[in-house]
């Protein structure tokens, strides 16, 4: 944990996390980062994700105080942050996600205002999204996890792939 960092009340957070800023109700995966000061609330951060950018945050509350709908579905809770699959990268300053949004997996990279479910393997700006290369997400992975001090997994490595080439048949949110 870093200083001044915040965490609140049914947070989790597994191996080899940095926290920063404010945590409440969440689960955090191992090696996942949340330095800055920013908000996480009620959400799940799979493994080796890197929510940077100072004032990053996610949403668990609507404007309306109505019931949260996740992937088209509706909750029934009026409180959900957002579901963020392993290896995402969430960068740029003050980029925000919407309640209830899924962010998925494989090294996607999102930036801006995030109002729609992310598709695996993307980089969005905003909702402007493209798929990412099996390629660069490895990189990006070997890049990221050089920057934790660690070492670079091949059987990481492996799944990464397999997850890739699984998403390519799946139809996107």
């Amino acid at each position: 944990m870093l200083p001044h960092a915040f965490v609140r009340e049914g947070t989790v957070l597994y191996m080899n996390n940095a926290v920063g800023g404010e945590v409440k109700n969440s689960i955090m995966d191992i090696h996942s980062l949340k330095e800055h000061f920013s908000y996480l609330g009620d959400s799940y951060v799979g493994r080796w994700v890197n929510i940077g950018g100072a004032g990053s945050v996610t949403s668990n509350l609507k404007n309306t105080i109505g019931i949260i709908r996740y992937m088209g579905i509706d909750t029934g809770m009026i409180k959900l942050g957002s579901i963020i699959g392993d290896w995402v990268k969430v960068g740029g300053i003050n980029t925000s996600i919407m309640s209830g949004k899924y962010i998925g997996q494989g090294g996607s990279s999102v930036i801006g205002l995030i109002r729609r479910d992310v598709p695996p393997f993307s980089m969005c700006v905003n909702n402007d999204c493209e798929r990412f290369r099996i390629e660069k997400a490895v990189e990006v992975y070997r890049r990221f996890v050089e920057l934790r001090r660690a070492r670079v997994n091949e059987n990481e490595e492996a799944l990464i792939k397999a997850v890739y080439e699984a998403s390519l048949h799946e139809s996107p949110p």
